[in-house]
């Protein structure tokens, strides 16, 4: 991909970009923006997927000790 880019024609920046220095300063900032939002829903959904796995993992090590606690007291009587 990388070379597609250094190889390309180089094309004028009204062509390129869609007209005026204006509309060029638009689009730039629009793909920053929804690059920027694209980026926070991915963080969004890790923090999901990391909060999920501690909540299973803090049910299961609670379901593991009381094991553990029932087959320790039943040893003692």
């Amino acid at each position: 991909m990388l070379c597609y880019h250094i190889f390309q024609a180089k094309k004028p920046e009204a062509i390129r970009y869609g007209g005026s220095g204006a509309e060029k300063g638009r689009k730039r900032m629009s793909a920053i923006i929804s690059e920027f939002i694209l980026e926070l829903v991915k963080l969004i959904a890790l923090i999901g997927v990391s909060l999920a796995a501690i909540f299973c993992g803090k049910k299961l090590r609670d379901r593991k000790d009381a094991k553990k606690a029932s087959e320790l007291s039943s040893k003692d009587k």
